[in-house]
């Protein structure tokens, strides 16, 4: 079997050992740091150095690895489940003769969806509902007067700007505290690098996301909807307990958005439904899995497989039958990432919100995890010994 890298060690890039590995396929992960895929059996990790004048951290090391293979006469698939990994796959293989085969929708594309503005000006052209915006250079300079609130601040990279704010988003509730924070972020980094956007009404329980995957010609192949039911940080933050679901609405836009871009490869598009309507708005688009990858595995759609099957059949077509689509996925099967939704739990517990037999029950019911896996115990045994480990160094300092 020709192998895989996966590019990435978060939970994400695990689903993609756990999923690849069944099918006998060596897999090999590299990252700049040792997520929870590092700790797998699966696999075989590469940590790599990186540089402080990279643009991707690691890239310099993983085109190193690259080039061993290409020595070896060896082209494997190349998988991103993290946005610079992806960048970093786009952007090689523009290339007139790449290292590695991929399902993606080149450069240009990439290059678009991942910084942010240029997404929903997109989508806006595409006719789908997003939320007020404007850039944050615009508003500081008095280019754009703003007054929508409570708004965030956030990255328009999101894999480059996170790191300057402490997570995804900023939250500011006046036109005080967004001069003050725009004013802070302008003493180490551009603020014409931030977008200003109003929050949508609802919890987060209001948050969906269509995960699909798109053929070389960039035809929906399959698809399925997946709500979030809590997550971890609360509002801002990733699914730490999700559920399969149908959406007939949020597929069609979905589907329209994404023909509009010509988009190819596996991708993850996160909508907002206002309560008690049927009006929503477009939150972001993902263009890889997404961290409950292992959700659409359990629930019946193996995304790491078919985009295998669909990138060594377009390079390879003699060494691999072109992939069948799945007949559909499973509704109502839910997913915990053990270690966010136990930190969600906590939380909720201090703020009244959430009981323990309340959350333990959800838990129980729970088909789909983002750690555990019986055959492969050590991410898992990892995060529990982590924090126990981190809750004594506290208590002892």
């Amino acid at each position: 079997m020709i192998p895989a890298v996966v590019l990435g060690s978060s939970v994400n890039g695990l689903s993609y050992l756990r999923s690849l590995s069944k099918k006998n396929i060596p897999v090999l992960c590299l990252d700049h740091n040792r997520g929870y895929a590092s700790k797998s059996r699966l696999g075989t990790f590469i940590l790599l150095a990186t540089d402080a004048a990279e643009d991707i951290p690691g890239e310099g090391d993983a085109d190193r690895v690259f080039a061993c293979f290409r020595k070896h006469g060896i082209t494997p698939v190349a998988f991103g489940s993290a946005d610079e990994w992806q960048v970093y796959i786009a952007r090689r293989s523009d290339a007139p003769t790449p290292d590695f085969i991929t399902l993606s929708p080149g450069s240009k594309v990439m290059e678009a969806i991942v910084d942010k503005q240029a997404q929903y000006e997109a989508a806006l052209g595409a006719g789908i509902p997003v939320p007020e915006f404007a850039n944050a250079g615009d508003v500081l300079t008095g280019k754009v007067t703003w007054s929508a609130f409570p708004a965030v601040i956030k990255p328009r990279w999101a894999h480059l700007g996170r790191k300057a704010i402490g997570g995804k988003a900023i939250s500011v509730d006046s036109l005080t505290s967004l001069q003050a924070k725009l004013r802070e972020l302008q003493g180490g980094a551009r603020a014409e690098d931030y977008l200003i956007q109003k929050v949508l009404a609802g919890t987060d329980r209001c948050l969906y996301s269509y995960l699909a995957c798109y053929d070389t010609d960039g035809r929906e192949f399959t698809s399925m909807v997946k709500r979030k039911l809590r997550q971890y940080p609360p509002i801002f933050g990733d699914g730490s307990y999700d559920v399969t679901c149908p959406d007939a609405a949020l597929t069609k836009a979905a589907r329209k958005l994404l023909t509009a871009l010509n988009y190819r490869g596996l991708v993850g598009v996160e909508f907002k439904r206002e309560p008690g309507t049927e009006n929503f708005g477009l939150i972001e688009i993902n263009p890889r899995t997404v961290s409950t990858n292992q959700l659409a595995v359990t629930a019946g759609i193996d995304f790491p497989w078919l985009a295998y099957q669909m990138a060594v059949h377009s390079a390879f077509p003699e060494k691999m039958a072109a992939p069948k689509a799945p007949a559909g996925y499973r509704v109502g099967v839910a997913h915990v990432n053990e270690e966010r939704d136990f930190m969600t739990f906590l939380l909720r517990y201090k703020a009244k919100e959430l009981g323990f037999f309340e959350w333990s029950g959800s838990v129980m019911k729970a088909e789909s995890f983002a750690l555990w896996n019986r055959s492969d115990p050590w991410p898992f045994i990892n995060m529990v010994t982590d924090r126990i480990s981190r809750r004594l160094r506290k208590l002892s300092s």
